[in-house]
């Protein structure tokens, strides 16, 4: 491949080029990304906060048959190839064992399953882009280890099969209005999230005090500042 490019015999090369010199054998790890403005947590941060963005399912195939498996994001992987003119970046995720637990469907729109076993172990990764968001509640109805799936439609997208005409039309028409508003959500591309997320530091059910430091202490302060936001068990 090294050869086809010099002699310019390979056009458009730089993809397959990439591919050809191979991975760099140091990964990334992080704690969550953004994929098309969808944001995901693996599930050890996500058990500090008050919301759930750990939950994933994607399609794909168990002996020869269509189903759809239902997890939780363990890890977000992010693979450079030796170039760097190309990255990929993995979900590593725990599945829950819809062979020997089979989906227990409740009625048209919620589907419950049971989550007490793991399966695919050997083979947990998917790519970031095939990973569908869905949330789990537990099941009140049919017990201990049953959790019912939601799928939620986010507010900039949308499933065109489900609509009208005339209602397309009038969603086409709400998001030319307010397009403006959604821009900060809209994305093509993954972005990764650090591991630090500072909450809001502001407090409104205590009363403005007032505090007179010297400029040599507020370094300290902000150190602090950050070690105390680190400790925290939950964040909003």
């Amino acid at each position: 491949m090294e050869d086809l490019c010099k002699k310019g015999i390979v056009r458009d090369t730089d993809g397959i080029y990439s591919l050809a010199l191979g991975l760099d054998m140091r990964v990334g790890i992080y704690s969550g990304c953004v994929v098309n403005g969808i944001k995901f947590l693996n599930k050890k941060r996500d058990a500090r906060r008050i919301t759930q963005n750990s939950g994933v399912c994607v399609e794909g195939f168990n002996k020869d048959k269509d189903i759809t498996f239902y997890g939780i994001l363990g890890d977000v992987i992010l693979l450079n190839y030796v170039n760097n003119n190309c990255e990929a970046i993995l979900f590593k995720c725990e599945w829950f064992d819809l062979d020997k637990n089979k989906p227990v469907a409740i009625d048209e729109y919620f589907t419950s399953i049971n989550v007490s076993r793991l399966w695919y172990d050997s083979d947990p990764y998917i790519l970031s882009t095939q990973a569908i968001q869905v949330f789990y509640v537990n099941d009140t109805k049919l017990g201990r280890n049953l959790e019912v799936v939601q799928k939620v439609y986010h507010r900039h997208l949308f499933d065109s099969s489900l609509f009208s005409s005339s209602e397309e039309s009038l969603l086409a028409y709400n998001h030319t209005v307010h397009s403006d508003a959604y821009k900060e959500d809209e994305s093509s591309n993954v972005q990764i999230i650090d591991e630090v997320e500072l909450g809001p530091l502001i407090r409104e059910d205590v009363d403005d005090e007032i505090v007179y430091v010297v400029d040599n202490d507020i370094q300290q302060r902000h150190e602090n500042l950050i070690s105390i936001n680190d400790q925290s068990e939950r964040e909003w």
